[in-house]
């Protein structure tokens, strides 16, 4: 399907793409064409999200499945039955652990082929959940954000369980070259505290990409209506907030749906 094959092109570039660049590649996909348009493509599925900016557009992979929280749960649950460490590094060794180990049980399968997932490896898994499901990863700390220094104003110092890297950093805005806040997902606080997680080696690369998506996400859905404006897609349609529709944005401003 193209839905599945445009969903694998975002997971692979880190779960979002300028929407120019993601049209650009678009035209060498077999399953997109005149009839059949990216924008269309877009605009009848969930699994997308559209962020628009002043100038441009933005697209994200983004699901309202999640990882089901029960450890013993029904058939007819609509999240996966997916031990968290296992999604994340492929092996759980905490023993006694009484979630699903099974990425393709048959109720997960059934779970993924209904939301368009099924073509996505582990790891491109990894990207759409940990940027779609807020309780996987750990929050940026405000209070350490709040002030100057190494530590901000966190009172907690090194024990604290949220992520101490500058937020402004991660939004892609901190120009301050006396910034004292850290940078750098590896270092010793913020490596901890992504690891009591559950995240592996292998995810910290994409780490500041997901985070930032995750920030881009949460400021559109926290936008007043205000800000909701009609959209013209390419084909001439007319796009309003679906995010607004599917229940992700309070009063959102940012997902594609055609406005008849």
């Amino acid at each position: 399907m193209a839905e599945e094959t445009i969903l694998k092109v975002l997971c692979g570039n880190h779960g979002s793409m300028e929407y120019e660049r993601l049209l650009e590649i678009s035209y060498g996909l077999k399953e997109v064409s005149a009839e059949n348009s990216l924008d269309k493509i877009i605009r009848r599925s969930d699994i997308f999200t559209v962020v628009q900016r002043s100038e441009s557009k933005e697209v994200f992979a983004q699901t309202t499945v999640g990882l089901c929280r029960r450890s013993e749960c029904e058939e007819l649950c609509g999240n996966l039955h997916l031990c968290k460490y296992e999604l994340m590094t492929g092996r759980c060794c905490r023993q006694g652990c009484s979630y699903g180990h099974q990425l393709m049980s048959e109720h997960n399968v059934r779970i993924l082929r209904a939301h368009g997932m099924m073509c996505l490896s582990r790891e491109d898994l990894c990207v759409m959940f940990l940027q779609s499901d807020s309780g996987l990863l750990p929050p940026l700390c405000i209070a350490y954000n709040r002030s100057r220094g190494r530590r901000g104003s966190c009172p907690d110092g090194e024990t604290c369980t949220r992520l101490h890297v500058c937020e402004s950093f991660v939004r892609g805005r901190c120009g301050d070259t006396d910034c004292g806040r850290s940078h750098d997902f590896h270092e010793p606080q913020a490596r901890k505290v992504l690891r009591s997680r559950g995240v592996s080696q292998q995810l910290m690369s994409s780490l500041p990409f997901i985070y930032r998506n995750i920030l881009a996400l949460k400021t559109q859905a926290d936008r007043g209506n205000t800000d909701v404006q009609p959209h013209r897609s390419s084909d001439g349609e007319s796009e309003i907030c679906l995010s607004f529709v599917r229940g992700f944005c309070g009063t959102g401003t940012c997902v594609i749906v055609s406005g008849h």
